[in-house]
């Protein structure tokens, strides 16, 4: 087997998981963060970035993410999510922070917004 050195982050590696999980000649790690770069617009919506770890809001009817915790979301951008179903996909590389930077902050004190109900109307599905 080959050692190949990926022009991202410069790790010498070996493929040896199937050839979808690597993005042309970049090591997995790369690969995995180019692919959180390359979301399908519809996905877009669903993508929480706080403090530089990646999140994804799932969708209805799936296994819940955090055990399904609540969480509150206001993103940048204005809108305000709540979601018992958030993924986290880990703390994002340096070499991908400036592609991926910050969208969103947690609101912590969820107990303050009174009853609050699942609701993501601004995240298509």
């Amino acid at each position: 087997m080959n050692k190949i050195t990926c022009p991202v982050c410069e790790i010498e590696f070996i493929k040896d998981l199937p050839d979808d999980a690597y993005y042309e000649e970049h090591c997995y790690d790369c690969s995995y963060w180019i692919s959180k770069t390359n979301l399908r617009p519809e996905d877009e919506a669903r993508r929480v970035i706080v403090a530089g770890v990646h999140y994804m809001v799932g969708e209805p009817g799936t296994i819940k993410g955090h055990g399904g915790a609540l969480f509150q979301i206001a993103f940048h951008d204005g809108r305000r999510v709540n979601t018992d179903n958030l993924w986290c996909n880990g703390f994002i590389a340096s070499e991908f922070r400036d592609l991926l930077s910050d969208n969103a902050v947690f609101i912590e004190d969820v107990t303050a917004a009174g009853d609050v109900k699942y609701q993501a109307d601004d995240i298509p599905f």
